[in-house]
This record gives C-alpha cells, structure tokens and sequence, in this order.
C-alpha cells in the first residue's frame, strides 16, 4: 500500500461490500469461503458476520470456522480484559457473546463432508493468501462449482496462491494437482495496514526525524513510498534521508 494510488475504502464500506457479495452468492444458490488470517481479521470477519446477522441484513446461516482462527478465537475470548470496551460489555453483561454466535459451527469430519453438504454457509479457514492449511481443502472442492465463490480480505502477497486468483488465475496447483478455478472470485478489502497517505502522515508526524528505512514491502511499492518521502523533505527542507534496505545487508544506527 506505499504507492500514492493506494487509499483504504472505509470500514463500513468494506463490510457492506463483504455481505452484500455473500447474499448474492446465496441467491444463486452458492456457498461462501473466506480464506482468513487467523490472529486479528478473523475476529474482525466473524465480528461483522456476526452483526449482520443480528441485524437481520443477513439471514441466518451457519459459519463454519476451521484452522488456527479456531484457536485463536479462544485466546482472544480467554483474555476478555484486554478487549476493546465495547466487547467487554457484551461479554459481562449480557448474553449476546460474540464470540459464542449460535451461528458459529466447527467442522466434525476430517474431510470437512459436513461442511461441504450445506446448502448454504459461510467458511472461515486459514491461511489467509492460500498458502497452506484447511482452506486448501475447501478450495479444491469448491473451485469446481461456479455457483460458489471465494472472497478474499485480506493483503495477498507476490507469490502466494491468493494473489494468483487476485490476479485473474483460472487455475492452480494444489498437491502437484491442477485445480480448475471455475467458481467466482471477490475481494472486500479489510486491510490491517496503513495506505500510502497514513504512512505519510505517520512520517509528517515525526518530530526531528532524520532517517527512515522503509521494510517489509513489496520493491515497487516501497520504492514509491521512499520518493514520496523525499518530495515531503524537500518541499518542507527537512534533511530527512530515505533508505529501502537491500536484503542481507547491514546498516548502523
């Protein structure tokens, strides 16, 4: 997201974008699975899943969660306290839990049959970019069906099977087997990160700030974030020096 044209919709919008795509894929009869990160988005996937359906906006469906986001789901739910106050409350005192929705089912077979039987549901399952866990599984049964669809909500990296089918990919290679992507792809974007502006108010913010290294990002984007920068210090006369760090080498701060 460091590239001047990379902007976050709103939350809301997203969230919008997210169930108005499942009810679509409901009404042609379709099922849902979002390939999920399991510590932070899948709460937050679940959280809105869970608010739509108390709304009514979405109808009640059963949501299937499978991978490490069932794990985590727990951690969270066992360390109430460090929640936002929000959720605390609905937690100590009432009996609307998000965490515990009557909507929240886990698989009971190993070959997720049960799962994969419903006329209708929504599946939460890690790795978010398709790399590897039981949203494999569901890929591989779900691709051949283009009533079903696959939503994406997370950041997809260079590389993984998730940017492949952001990208336009119609097939792929799972298990040295070669899987037709014949279902429809979509993507709400729920980003956990910042765009390119917030970086740059982040770095406006800084007081005397002298050197900035910019890591963990893709060259391209990392390289027009660095130039942004160097515009910003310029205009402002700010001897603010930019590096993107080339990989294996050591700098001394």
């Amino acid at each position: 997201y460091g590239s001047p044209g990379d902007a976050h919709i709103a939350v809301k919008d997203a969230a919008k974008k997210l169930i108005d795509s499942i009810n679509a894929t409901f009404e042609k009869g379709g099922n849902v699975f979002i390939p999920t990160f399991a510590i932070g988005k899948g709460q937050e996937i679940l959280f809105t899943l869970e608010n739509y359906l108390r709304s009514g906006t979405l109808e009640p469906t059963p949501i299937y969660i499978d991978g490490m986001v069932k794990k985590a789901l727990r951690i969270y739910r066992h360390n109430a306290i460090y929640l936002k106050k929000e959720v605390q409350y609905r937690i100590l005192t009432s009996d609307d839990d998000p965490f515990k929705s009557e909507h929240y089912r886990v698989p009971e077979t190993k070959s997720r049959e049960d799962v994969l039987a419903q006329k209708r549901a929504i599946i939460l399952a890690t790795s978010g970019m398709l790399n590897g866990g039981p949203v494999l599984t569901y890929l591989k049964k779900m691709a051949g069906d283009s009533r079903n669809k696959i939503i994406l909500v997370g950041y997809q990296a260079k590389g993984t099977r998730g940017r492949e089918i952001l990208d336009g990919a119609r097939s792929l290679t799972i298990d040295d087997e070669t899987i037709e992507l014949k279902l429809e792809v979509d993507q709400a974007a729920f980003s956990g990160h910042a765009d390119y502006q917030q970086l740059m108010d982040f770095v406006k913010s800084v007081r005397g700030l002298k050197h900035v290294f910019i890591v963990h990002g893709e060259e391209k984007k990392s390289l027009a974030l660095a130039e942004g920068i160097e515009k910003y210090a310029k205009k402002t006369k700010q001897g603010i020096k930019v590096t993107v760090p080339e990989l294996g080498k050591t700098y001394s701060v």
